[in-house]
């Protein structure tokens, strides 16, 4: 049982992920265990904050049995009062500057927000967008 929940290795687009963040001063956690049963627990690749998971997915993560575990654990966390972000390796591989923008866009959005819980991803990236077209055209 002691291995239950053990973290797999952080793969190099996390490792990349984490070392943006780092130099950007962005404060993160890894290899922290939810348990959002009390059965079942689950190891996020980052936790921004209090709130903020960040899910750096691979292709693996495309097939629609993975797509279908990743929904019913999404599910729980975002009940559990967390706010799920995922990030495909791809964009980490070509964009990390911006992922990494955006990832510190959302963490202030939910900082700055009084009832976490009622702010979706969706919500989130279209209060980034605005925010960069007001900068981009100011």
């Amino acid at each position: 049982m002691d291995n239950y929940c053990k973290p797999p290795k952080a793969t190099n687009s996390e490792w990349k992920l984490r070392n943006i963040l780092k130099s950007k001063k962005i404060p993160f956690y890894y290899n922290k265990v939810i348990w959002y049963t009390s059965c079942d627990c689950f190891t996020p690749d980052l936790i921004i904050g209090k709130n903020l998971i960040i899910e750096v997915d691979g292709k693996v993560h495309d097939k629609e049995h993975r797509k279908t575990l990743d929904r019913i654990r999404q599910r729980a966390l975002e009940n559990m009062g967390y706010t799920v972000h995922r990030v495909k390796n791809e964009e980490i591989r070509d964009k990390p500057n911006d992922v990494a923008n955006e990832i510190n866009e959302i963490y202030t959005i939910l900082s700055d927000t009084k009832d976490k819980k009622t702010i979706t991803i969706t919500e989130l990236k279209i209060r980034f967008i605005l925010n960069l077209f007001q900068t981009l055209y100011n």
